[in-house]
This record gives C-alpha cells, structure tokens and sequence, in this order.
C-alpha cells in the first residue's frame, strides 16, 4: 500500500506541476511577457512568477 501511495504522490506532483506551467505560459502569452500582469492575472507575487519562469526554463522573448 506504501508503494501506491508514493506512486501517486509522484504522479500528482507532476500533473500539478504540469498544470502550473501550462497556467504561466498562458499568462504570459496574455500580457506579452510582463510578468506584473502575468502575476495579477495568476492572483500571485512578481516574484513568485519569476521563480516559475526559472524553474520551468521559460525563455520571455518568445511571449514578445
């Protein structure tokens, strides 16, 4: 049963952080890549969204 659990943990860690990312590109596409809008539309911090843009490897240029 433990080996079920971690499974699904796992497997929900990274539909979550699939989603996530899915939600920052979407914002990023709306506001051309400024992240204070981006960060408005997400109800989130500036610097939460830039966190977000590093860890997913985000390149801005392509949301100019």
């Amino acid at each position: 049963m433990k080996h079920e659990r971690a499974e699904t943990s796992t497997n929900l860690k990274a539909r979550v952080e699939a989603y996530e990312r899915v939600l920052v590109v979407e914002a990023l596409r709306r506001t051309k890549g400024n992240q204070s809008r981006a960060a408005e539309l997400l109800g989130t911090s500036q610097r939460i969204v830039n966190y977000k843009i590093r860890k997913y490897r985000l390149d801005l240029r392509l949301f100019r």
